[in-house]
């Protein structure tokens, strides 16, 4: 597969194709492990924010996960307009790595993971990664999830692109509907409203499903800024 080709993806993103995998989620989920019991919230039905819950459900039913406190817990830099100086450091006021236990979900049914407090903007998030980041009541706010079919939705989109004609405008565009039966672990989508993803487990060869949340109160720089660094948290 050619690299480097510019890829029309959803959410009207153009983006760059990598054919390196240099995704950080295995890591992530060794971190995540290495958490103490004692910092992680469990059991629950909601994760409160200050501006709005967290829910999982099954249509009406909820289903029960755990807040992970995100053992990469670092500062975000912001730099002035030179991009040369650094004018602050900043920390999120929490990260969670949002874990629900595969045992507590059926093969082939569809799951909901929203935020109730606001309708979030499309980020950037980063290798296989989906990033929505939002404003509301002063506080910026940002939910992010793996998608472990990432590079085989790629492989599909390349061949429908090929198909199509559209690799001779030098873009790789998403085909209407993706074949599943090359998907593992399980599918994900961003909700219409932008408020959370759906998901459906495919087989049991994953143990957790995670989420990233993060937030932090808006106080000297614009909303972008702090989103931004939601993003950089989440990512």
């Amino acid at each position: 597969m050619e690299a480097n080709l510019i890829v029309k993806l959803k959410y009207n993103k153009i983006v760059r194709f990598d054919v390196e995998d240099k995704s950080e989620y295995e890591i992530k989920i060794r971190e995540v492990n290495d958490v103490k019991d004692d910092r992680i919230l469990k059991n629950l039905t909601e994760l409160n924010t200050p501006i709005g819950t967290i829910t999982v459900k099954c249509s009406k039913e909820n289903i029960p996960f755990d807040a992970v406190p995100d053992s990469y817990f670092t500062d975000y830099e912001i730099f002035d307009e030179d991009n040369e100086t650094i004018l602050a450091h900043i920390f999120a006021d929490a990260n969670y790595q949002i874990r629900i236990a595969t045992s507590n979900l059926k093969i082939a049914e569809k799951y909901i993971i929203k935020f109730n407090g606001g309708i979030f903007d499309y980020n950037a998030g980063d290798e296989h990664t989906i990033s929505l980041t939002g404003t509301f009541g002063g506080y910026s706010i940002g939910l992010s999830a793996y998608d472990p079919n990432d590079d085989e939705k790629m492989e599909q989109a390349y061949a429908y692109s090929k198909e199509k004609r559209y690799l001779e405008q030098n873009m790789i565009v998403e085909p209407t509907k993706y074949d599943i039966s090359k998907f593992a672990q399980y599918t994900l989508d961003v909700l219409e409203d932008m408020s959370g993803y759906s998901f459906t487990l495919i087989d049991r060869s994953c143990e957790y499903i995670f989420f990233s949340v993060a937030w932090i109160r808006l106080d000297t720089f614009d909303a972008d800024t702090y989103e931004a660094a939601v993003d950089f948290w989440i990512s």
